[in-house]
């Protein structure tokens, strides 16, 4: 009956020192696990912001650029017109630069579509390879956490049971 008592006691020393190692480590790696995302979630985040600032003002400078041209030459071929048209009536001056102005306009947006379209695919392309980039390392310091936390807990486990042995 004292042998029975001494072996419970010493089986229930032994699991709640387990328990107790156990909960430990799983802590520990859950804040470590914490700490590596949060970490590699900001850097993340500051790269994916820089990128769209460096894109985006890539973008806006194509963008100014299309547009001073195309104004440019826009207001070059209404003068001509302008002056071509005021020899013969002001209907005619009207005509021409109606027709001059919507052909400025149609170009205007097609070199607007066209620009804004190439700064979208550049944007798109620096998201995906930044996000790319951060789950990677994000699963990568996942796994190394988890790896430590298991080799951890086994050691634990394995010193909790050997003592259990040698008791």
């Amino acid at each position: 009956m004292c042998i029975r008592d001494s072996a419970s006691t010493v089986l229930t020393c032994c699991l709640r020192q387990l328990l107790l190692a156990s909960v430990t480590v799983l802590t520990c790696c859950l804040r470590q696990l914490l700490l590596a995302s949060v970490t590699v979630l900001t850097c993340c985040l500051r790269q994916l912001l820089l990128a769209s600032v460096t894109v985006l003002t890539c973008c806006l400078r194509q963008l100014l650029l299309a547009s001073v041209t195309v104004l440019t030459c826009c207001l070059r071929q209404l003068l001509l017109a302008s002056v071509t048209v005021l020899t013969c009536c002001l209907r005619q001056l009207l005509l021409a630069s109606v027709t001059v102005l919507t052909c400025c306009l149609r170009q205007l947006l097609l070199a607007s579509v066209t620009v804004l379209t190439c700064c979208l695919r550049q944007l798109l392309l620096a998201s995906v390879t930044v996000l790319t980039c951060c789950l990677r390392q994000l699963l990568l310091a996942s796994v190394t956490v988890l790896t430590c936390c298991l080799r951890q807990l086994l050691l634990a486990s394995v010193t909790v049971l050997t003592s259990l042995e040698e008791s």
